[in-house]
């Protein structure tokens, strides 16, 4: 809702610190009538956690747990260091600050990059406007702990936490996985959004006693669409589920 509000400021061609910092007061504003709604979910979450959960574990799921630990301290501490990826400053972020530069977003032929997706970009256009250097790469790695989260939660709905912690387990175990975690980059938004889709869609067509099964359909269309506002090669994703739904 943030990037897409900022992206229709831009087409309005009133992308301005001031448009931009009035609508994050308003997003803000909104959002803060949720705010005991999410405090008293997350401690139920909490309060629900048990030593049961470790019941089982094995070395691997310790060992799991100890990689884990060890990233909780570290990434945070490497996303504040300047921008050095190549890509961020080649286009994610250039991108945006031509555009605050011209007050709107807009087509420019002579750089083709212009023509991409810009979800996660208008995201990263507010550290721009504040001066915030690593903001894109806390952004970045709030979109990586999310997906490793929904990968969990994932293989624990539909199989079971052995299940979920190998697939947590393997991810980690790409060194490039890590690495791009607090790169300001648009891998990690796109892989949320495109999992995220089909995650609904995988609850829509298994579960089919669950009473809310045409919701979940509908918020697989919906995060699927968001995925390919943040790269083109969600397409091919979107299709496939569109075959799969008439065929089911």
């Amino acid at each position: 809702i943030l990037a897409n509000g900022i992206l229709i400021l831009g087409l309005l061609g009133v992308f301005h610190p001031s448009a931009i910092l009035l609508w994050l007061s308003a997003a803000g504003l909104f959002a803060s009538f949720q705010w005991r709604e999410i405090v008293g979910d997350f401690s139920k979450a909490i309060n629900s956690f048990d030593h049961a959960r470790f019941v089982g574990f094995g070395i691997f799921e310790y060992i799991l747990l100890g990689v884990i630990g060890i990233l909780a301290v570290f990434l945070p501490v490497l996303s504040l260091a300047p921008v050095h990826d190549y890509d961020a400053l080649m286009y994610h972020l250039e991108i945006p600050r031509q555009f605050l530069a011209q007050g709107r977003v807009y087509f420019d032929p002579e750089i083709w990059r212009s023509t991409y997706p810009m979800l996660t970009g208008m995201l990263y256009s507010i550290g721009i406007v504040f001066r915030l250097e690593p903001f894109a790469q806390l952004i970045s790695l709030t979109f990586f702990v999310v997906f490793l989260l929904s990968v969990y939660a994932f293989g624990r709905r539909l199989f079971n936490q052995k299940t979920a912690l190998l697939a947590v387990g393997i991810l980690l175990g790409n060194p490039a996985f890590t690495v791009y975690a607090v790169a300001p980059s648009v891998e990690f938004s796109w892989a949320g959004y495109e999992f995220w889709g089909m995650y609904a869609f995988s609850l829509w067509f298994f579960e089919e006693k669950d009473t809310n099964r045409s919701q979940w359909l509908v918020m697989a269309g919906i995060l699927s669409g968001l995925a390919a506002s943040v790269k083109y090669l969600s397409f091919p994703t979107i299709a496939i589920i569109g075959l799969l739904i008439l065929w089911k």
